[in-house]
C-alpha cells in the first residue's frame, strides 16, 4: 500500500512541477503498513517513517526526471533530523535524494 501511495505521490509531484509549481508539501500515512488505527506508536516511529518516505519519494524516477538536483530540496524538521537521515541512508542514496 505504501509503495502505491509513493508512486501516486511521485506522479502528482512530477505533474505539479511540470505545471510550474515550485513549493509542494506532501502529507501521507507513513505507518499504514505497520500499524492499525488503534495501535500506539511513538513519535520516533513516525519521524523515521516520514524520513524514509521522503527519501524514497525523492528518488522516484518521475521526480528525478521532472526536477534537477538543484531544483529539488528535501527538507527535514531540523538539523538533528537531517543527521538521522544521513545515518539511516548513508552514502549515495542520501546524496542522490538530497543534493
Amino acid at each position: 500500500a505504501l509503495a502505491s501511495i509513493r508512486r501516486s505521490s511521485a506522479a502528482a509531484v512530477a505533474a505539479a512541477l511540470s505545471d510550474g509549481k515550485e513549493l509542494l508539501e506532501i502529507e501521507f500515512p507513513p505507518l499504514i503498513e505497520s500499524k492499525g488505527q488503534f495501535d500506539d506508536f511513538s513519535n520516533v516511529e513516525v519521524l523515521d517513517a516520514n524520513r524514509d518516505f521522503g527519501v524514497q519519494l525523492a528518488l522516484e524516477p518521475e521526480i528525478q526526471a521532472a526536477a534537477s538536483k538543484a531544483e529539488l530540496w528535501l527538507c527535514f524538521a531540523d538539523e538533528g533530523e537531517a543527521q538521522l537521515a544521513r545515518e539511516a541512508w548513508p552514502g549515495a542514496m542520501y546524496g542522490e535524494a538530497t543534493t
